[in-house]
């Protein structure tokens, strides 16, 4: 099937976002016939007030403070044969104007009617801790359909960033206890929420809520029901949130302590945030569909600074794999790749033909450094001397130390000059 965004309804979705009326005019450029829905409170009746306007059996739902890209409305794409629209929800991935982040927070959403009509979460959910729609009915996509500022107002920045810090606070509809226990996916959508966006007006704001929501969800002084309520939220920064972004940054440098975890560091300077914000997001696989497709292959980079040979083996490396990225350090080369893990080959390394560089791990298992033995050619040693390694991105470019493990596999080894 495929799926072309110009054959269903679309509302867009407003409550009292600042500049829900710029987005909304922008998205009539874009499509017309678009609906609204404004200012209803409670999430599900407002949903509800949009199954009653679709004249399709799915809607697209556009948040307030979404902008919609405008190869939104230009883009198709097949759909899985397995995916069945009658009962699953296309969430696209949204990209956040504050941290870089690209998931699929505040993005948009393709719901059937049918199932709109009949949910029972957010304010209407009877069941303990249910705080967002039920994301076992979720297809996340990769592709970025809007592009999402949430900073028009110190409140909106606040309130977006407390409810991520709550939500990412959380595995598997539970509050953790601490931020280890977070699956490192979600951890790293969380360091962005908590450090970058000083540069931007009102960014501040986002990385104080989402220290705070992260704080108070972790130590339990925060009712994860309410999370779903903007008007106790919006009551909750007005009543007792600090006027003074100047004071924020050091509350937000101070939450970042109380957190304890050597990890959350004090709120990014401007430099570091624009830095950090330019580093490529994760994404969930180089398919659209998470479901479907959990092992996109790993970048390789070969790392090089003119060494004897190091320009043949080059060569050599890059005629057999396609793409070969090449540097001068480790922590240039994270930052040049886009995959989870990356493969680094040294300048002296000479690949044997059997090895394919394939390698899967668990697509939420615990981040971990590999290394493939290698042997000298000389004295025929079999050592992790300059060894073939897997390493995850994002801890390589925040410089975090985790667990090295050396993968004993005899066949499969580089072999070292």
């Amino acid at each position: 099937m495929i799926f072309n965004p110009n054959n269903y309804s679309v509302v867009f979705l407003s409550y009292d976002e600042p500049n829900c009326e710029e987005n909304y005019k922008h998205l009539l450029t874009l499509c017309p016939k678009a609906q609204r829905v404004h200012g209803v409170k409670g999430s599900d009746t407002a949903h509800k007030e949009v199954a009653k306007l679709s004249k399709t059996e799915n809607v697209i739902i556009v948040d307030g403070d979404n902008y919609v890209k405008p190869t939104f409305f230009t883009t198709t794409f097949v759909l899985d044969d397995r995916i069945d629209l009658n009962s699953s929800v296309l969430s696209y991935s949204a990209t956040n104007e504050i941290n870089g982040c690209v998931y699929g927070n505040g993005g948009i959403k393709v719901w059937p009617v049918s199932l709109l009509e009949t949910m029972q979460t957010h304010e209407n959910s009877t069941v303990d801790g249910s705080i967002d729609f039920d994301l076992n009915n979720y297809l996340q996509l990769n592709t970025s359909g809007s592009d999402l500022f949430i900073t028009s107002s110190p409140l909106q920045a606040w309130r977006a960033g407390f409810r991520e810090g709550v939500k990412l606070s959380m595995e598997n509809k539970k509050v953790v206890s601490s931020l280890d226990q977070i699956n490192w996916r979600n951890f790293d959508r969380l360091y962005r929420w908590m450090h970058v966006g000083i540069d931007i007006t009102n960014g501040l704001w986002a990385i104080y809520g989402a220290r705070l929501g992260c704080y108070m969800a972790i130590n339990k002084t925060f009712d994860i029901n309410h999370l779903k309520d903007f008007d106790y939220l919006n009551n909750m920064f007005t009543n007792n949130i600090w006027p003074d972004e100047n004071i924020i940054e050091r509350e937000s440098n101070k939450l970042g302590e109380l957190l304890n975890d050597s990890r959350i560091t004090d709120v990014f300077s401007v430099s570091e945030s624009i830095k950090y914000r330019n580093i490529p997001s994760i994404l969930r696989s180089e398919e659209n569909f998470i479901k479907y497709k959990y092992h996109p292959p790993y970048d390789i980079v070969y790392i090089s600074n003119g060494e004897p040979n190091s320009e043949k083996n080059y060569m050599l490396l890059s005629e057999r794999f396609k793409n070969v990225k090449r540097t001068s350090n480790i922590l240039e080369a994270a930052s040049v790749c886009i995959s989870d893990y990356f493969w680094i080959v040294d300048n002296d390394a000479i690949i044997l033909e059997d090895f394919d560089f394939i390698y899967n791990f668990d697509f939420f298992g615990p981040l971990t450094n590999k290394t493939f033995l290698a042997k000298n050619i000389k004295t025929n040693e079999i050592s992790t001397t300059g060894a073939l390694k897997l390493l995850p991105r994002m801890t390589v470019l925040r410089q975090e130390t985790i667990e090295e493990e050396s993968v004993v596999i005899v066949t499969n080894y580089t072999e070292k000059k």
